[in-house]
Order: structure tokens, then C-alpha cells, then sequence
């Protein structure tokens, strides 16, 4: 396993190379990793955040070859640096994803000149590309399969080492699950996360993270009450009380997601800022 080491351009399987972008956090990992595809015509997937020094990293190598970026979706540390690249290359590049919605963390200056649909493929000499629309984590996240090497690109959807915060109102957790599910129809050898290393035994990766989410979504629903409501501040301990508490604040956006699911199947209401269960069922 190759280590993440920022500003260094590594191959990461044939015709697939990955650099680092240098904005470690507790909600980035290591950073955000760009992939680079193709050598004689390149396509870019992630170009990560508004970082000149990545951005200048990622020209030297491969600027005069780049004809395609792709986004898996516009959160800040995902598209910003489109932006800074067009402005370097100052010619005619195609960006590929879907527009910001309003919210915070948004790339609002974001401006695709493509937007891919589920099934959109981009196919060159090199390599093809197959777009897999996962809403989730974001509403406007994709993922990008490369057929060749029965890899996927997978943004935010699944990340290596951590889960993925789902937070309303543009994240869903029904649909983060719905997304999963989704991938289980494709042939995929490899995920290439935006966060961590690859990951392989894909199938069993999304069955955890599929177990993982329904224990945690179970939990909560445990949690609530038929007749005596409880806050989103209260639930928060009890149901993160297996994870360190400064990250909290970051579960109880997921918490949310769940509770806003619970009542979207019908098990769970709100009533003001209190969550209740609702009578007579179960989950």
C-alpha cells in the first residue's frame, strides 16, 4: 500500500495515478486525493480544494495533457481548484458534474460545461469512463467507473477508514442508502476513495458500511420515545457514545440524516426541535 504523502505523484494501478492534495483534517484524512487518467489525453477526477500549491503540483506534471475534469461533486475540498486550473491552462477545457446546490460548503463558482446524467460515459483511446449517479452524501455526488480496471472512483460516497457524514438538507440518508445499494449491480474490483487508500473485497465494503449505517439507525430508533420527545442535542450522546466526543458535532449532522429518514419511513415524527417514535411500529 502505497503511502499517502502530499505534492507526490504516485501510480496507483496501469494507466491511474493519484496526487495527494495537502489539506489534512478530521473530515479530509490524509487530504483529498485527485486521480489522473490517461497519458497522451488526460482526465482529472477531484481536483480537490482552491490550493495553488496542488494546483501547480498537478500542471507540472500533466498540465499541457489535461482535456477533461471531472468532479465527483462540489464540496470545498473537492472542485474549488477547476477555478484555478482553467485560469492557468487559459484554454478550452472540458468540466464534467453536476452544478452546486445552494448551502453551505458549496462551490457556488463552480460552472460544469458537461452535466452527466446516470450512464454518462466518456470513452477515449485509453480508457473508458461510466457515470454512476449516487446522491447521499450530496445531492449532486457521482461516482465514475473505469471499466478497465473495474475501478471506481467514489468521491464521498464510501471513504477508507472513516464513514461518510450524511448532512441534511442536502444530504439524505435514504438516499445514501439507496446509492449503496445501487453499487452492488456493477462489476468493481477496486474503489478509489477521495479520502485513504484503495479499498478491494468491494461488495463486502458496501455490506459493512450498509450494517454499520442500519446499527446505527437502529440505535437511534431505540432511542425515541412514543409519548416523550427528545432533542437532537440529547440523542447525541447516547448514539455516538462509541466514538470520541469531539466528534460529535460532525455524528450529530448524520444523526439527523437518520432521524429525517425515520420519519420519511413512517417509524419516526417531529414535533418542533423533539423526535418521537411513532406508535405501534417497528424497524
Amino acid at each position: 500500500m502505497a503511502e499517502l504523502i502530499a505534492g507526490k505523484m504516485i501510480s496507483v494501478a496501469p494507466g491511474v495515478r493519484r496526487l495527494l492534495a495537502p489539506n489534512p483534517g478530521p473530515f479530509t484524512g490524509p487530504g483529498t486525493n485527485t486521480y489522473i487518467l490517461g497519458t497522451d489525453r488526460v482526465a482529472v477526477i477531484d481536483p480537490g480544494p482552491a490550493s495553488p500549491k496542488h494546483v501547480q503540483a498537478l500542471l507540472e506534471e500533466v498540465g499541457s495533457q489535461i482535456e477533461w475534469i471531472l468532479t465527483t461533486h462540489t464540496h470545498a475540498d473537492h472542485s474549488p481548484a477547476v477555478k484555478l486550473m482553467l485560469e492557468a491552462l487559459d484554454r478550452p477545457i472540458e468540466v464534467i458534474g453536476i452544478p452546486a446546490p445552494q448551502g453551505s460548503n458549496q462551490d457556488l463558482d463552480y460552472s460544469p460545461t458537461l452535466i452527466p446524467s446516470h450512464g454518462y460515459h466518456l470513452e477515449t483511446d485509453e480508457f473508458t469512463l461510466e457515470g454512476i449517479f449516487t446522491p447521499g452524501h450530496a445531492s449532486n455526488h457521482m461516482c465514475y467507473l473505469l471499466r478497465e480496471q473495474k475501478m471506481l472512483f467514489t468521491g464521498d460516497h464510501l471513504m477508507q477508514g472513516s464513514s461518510v457524514i450524511i448532512a441534511p438538507p442536502d444530504g439524505n440518508m435514504g438516499d445514501y442508502m439507496a446509492s449503496l445499494e445501487l453499487l452492488f449491480q456493477y462489476d468493481i474490483d477496486y474503489f478509489a476513495p477521495a479520502h485513504g487508500h484503495l479499498m478491494e473485497e468491494c461488495k463486502k465494503v458496501i455490506e459493512h458500511t450498509r450494517a454499520h449505517r442500519l446499527k446505527r439507525e437502529k440505535k437511534v430508533f431505540d432511542l425515541l420515545n412514543i409519548d416523550e420527545g427528545i432533542s437532537l442535542a440529547d440523542l447525541t450522546a447516547p448514539v455516538y457514545d462509541d466514538v470520541p466526543v469531539f466528534l460529535h458535532p460532525a455524528g450529530q449532522m448524520s444523526l439527523k440524516a437518520h432521524l429525517i429518514s425515520l420519519v420519511e419511513q413512517g417509524v419516526g415524527v417531529q414535533k418542533g426541535e423533539l423526535w418521537y417514535r411513532v406508535e405501534g411500529v417497528s424497524l
